[in-house]
């Protein structure tokens, strides 16, 4: 094979597969935050696309070489290089996060669960307003509505906003208000 056409494919798998680990994540962030996958999907396709321009965009402008003395690079490293992120990429993809099985217990009415898994996050990430969000649910489902107001004090306390229908149905079923 050719030793340009060689770079240029290599260059390109590199590409994409930067473009799919930026999508990935973005996917995985999105699915957290927006009701349905589709939303997510809209966050994701376009992060793959612009992590493709701004790595075209580097190999267009980057700096000339200064040092012509290192090393370079034979395919079989190439190729390596190419498949070590594509493996944890896919690995990060397929590994359930903890949103996605707090909410899939919020969906089979498994409250506890629920509940256990979302303070985990907040453990992680104290100013998670997601994960507060999602706790909340859980609480209401466990009728918990106390700790359900304290969330919603915490989430308004880091800047964040609960949903009106949300707040509705724990006054509802607190006989309380805000």
């Amino acid at each position: 094979m050719n030793t340009d056409l060689s770079g240029i494919i290599i260059f390109l798998l590199f590409a994409h597969t930067i473009g799919m680990l930026a999508s990935f994540y973005v996917y995985n962030d999105a699915i957290k935050r927006y009701p349905t996958k589709t939303y997510a999907l809209l966050w994701a396709i376009p992060t793959y696309f612009a992590a493709l321009v701004v790595i075209f965009f580097y190999f267009i402008f980057r700096f000339p070489v200064i040092n012509e003395n290192v090393k370079k690079l034979t395919t079989k490293n190439k190729v390596i290089i190419y498949i070590i992120p594509l493996i944890i990429g896919l690995i990060f993809i397929f590994s359930p996060n903890s949103y996605t099985k707090g909410v899939k217990y919020l969906d089979n009415k498994k409250y506890v669960e629920a509940e256990v898994t979302f303070t985990e996050c907040i453990k992680k990430n104290s100013s998670d307003i997601s994960a507060y969000k999602y706790r909340i649910l859980s609480y209401i489902g466990l009728k918990e509505y106390d700790k359900a107001w304290e969330d919603v004090n915490t989430v308004k306390k880091l800047g964040g906003e609960v949903e009106n229908e949300l707040l509705n149905l724990l006054e509802k079923l607190s006989s309380r208000n805000q």
